[in-house]
């Protein structure tokens, strides 16, 4: 059952039922009207007697009352009767079955009686029973047709009333609620569109009410972070294919190199001195560069997803441990330290050692030997600057954006003499952000 048809079927209910509700409390209200009407009537018919002794509705009170039926049964038993005349000349005799008790007596109209509704073979009459102080009991009735008719027609009416309105409602009810779920098949037919393909389709939320336009607004939010998603998504998956295409790039060569010093150690070099330590020589090289590409992998595959060691850190002290470290490996380029004596922070001291010690190497394998570089660590609103200055040739606006890209390197040839694996500045920029800081080449 479509959402419409439920909210037709809501409205109709609600109609329904409140029509039901007023037309019973109406109902009710009129019975009791023409009830208490009638019974006030049977208080007001006057008696006398006649000629002969007999009780009949009379003008012993200035009026008189020919349709009443009146009956007085003695005390002794006796029946004394009057038969209603009706507007047509008809009388009527009534069978009135006694009440199982009377609640008190009194010689007053208004005073303590019992009312009931008689049939009679022409039409019903509403009957009031009470008892005087003598004991007598007194019935006088009085034509009731009228008013039951009343309440039958009054009864259809409602009906009728019911029926006519559910239908009116029914039909306004549709053309409302079509109305009202406009925005919401628009906002259909949009999802259908982006289902088929079209995902640049957004909901027009421009005329829609209130809450119809927020949800449209958040799916159009949720279609704008879709996207963005799938687009981040698709450039990880490129920068993956590209990623892994470069690492078995920088791994074949080798890999290769080694095999071929193993074809010619079973060639015979195992016999030649001078074969064999040149074989030797060459397989231990290119398995040092296989292993320390396999390390540099290892840390950018991991450095994301490892726990953060954070500790306090004396930066300047790490820093001259990496420059003895830099000039016991070749102290053909001098370094000079400035900035502050002190600096601590809160990081991660392998982290931070390992970006050190990638940009000194960075430095020595760019630059001619005898360039000067200066190490600068100063303080300053909270923030820890640290910069590596050389005086070498440095890089053009397009090698300084791409200069931290994964295997980039800025000598076209790539050559490991002078470009080595390209993936040390992309080590410094993975540690630097993932311990919450900014890099910058100038």
């Amino acid at each position: 059952m479509s959402l419409r048809t439920r909210l037709i079927l809501i409205a109709d209910l609600l109609v329904i039922a409140s029509l039901i509700v007023f037309g019973a409390i109406t109902y009710l209200g009129v019975r009791n009207f023409l009830y208490d009407a009638v019974d006030q009537s049977t208080r007001e018919v006057p008696l006398k007697l006649d000629g002969a002794g007999e009780a009949g509705p009379g003008d012993g009170r200035g009026r008189t009352r020919a349709s009443a039926y009146v009956e007085i049964r003695l005390a002794d038993g006796s029946i004394e009767q009057h038969d209603a005349e009706l507007a047509d000349g008809t009388t009527v005799a009534l069978q009135v079955e006694l009440p199982d008790s009377l609640v008190g007596s009194s010689n007053r109209p208004d005073g303590p009686a019992r009312f009931q509704t008689v049939a009679s073979d022409h039409g019903p009459f509403r009957v009031k029973v009470s008892r005087d102080a003598t004991g007598e009991v007194l019935i006088i009735g009085v034509p009731f047709g009228e008013q039951l008719a009343t309440l039958r027609r009054l009864l259809w009416i409602e009906m009728f009333v019911v029926i006519g309105a559910s239908l009116v409602a029914t039909l306004i009810g549709a053309l409302m609620i079509r109305a009202g779920l406009r925005p919401i098949a628009a906002i259909e037919d949009s999802a259908r569109r982006i289902r088929d393909g079209d995902t640049d389709h957004r909901i027009d939320t421009t005329d829609a009410p209130g809450e119809i336009r927020r949800v449209g607004e958040t799916l159009n939010e949720m279609l704008d972070r879709l996207d963005a998603a799938l687009a981040t998504s698709r450039t990880n998956e490129e920068r993956m294919r590209a990623f892994v295409a470069d690492a078995s790039h920088e791994l074949r060569t080798p890999v290769s190199a080694i095999g071929a010093y193993a074809e010619l150690f079973d060639r015979g070099a195992a016999d030649r001195p001078d074969d064999l330590a040149r074989t030797m020589a060459g397989i231990r090289r290119e398995s040092n560069r296989v292993t320390i590409l396999i390390n540099d992998l290892m840390t950018l595959a991991t450095i994301d997803d490892r726990p953060a060691i954070r500790q306090r850190v004396d930066l300047v002290a790490l820093a001259h441990d990496a420059v003895d470290a830099a000039l016991a490996i070749d102290d053909r380029w001098p370094i000079t330290r400035h900035g502050d004596s002190t600096v601590e922070l809160d990081g991660d001291p392998g982290g931070l050692r390992r970006l050190l010690d990638n940009l000194l190497a960075n430095v020595r394998a760019h630059t001619p030997p005898g360039t000067p570089v200066e190490i600068t660590i100063v303080t300053g609103a909270g923030v820890v600057m640290l910069t590596i200055t050389d005086h070498g040739p440095g890089l053009t606006d397009d090698q300084r954006q791409r200069a931290v890209d994964r295997f980039w390197r800025a000598d076209p040839s790539r050559t490991r003499n002078t470009g080595g694996n390209g993936l040390g500045l992309a080590i410094v920029d993975a540690l630097v952000t993932n311990d919450a800081g900014t890099i910058a080449l100038t």
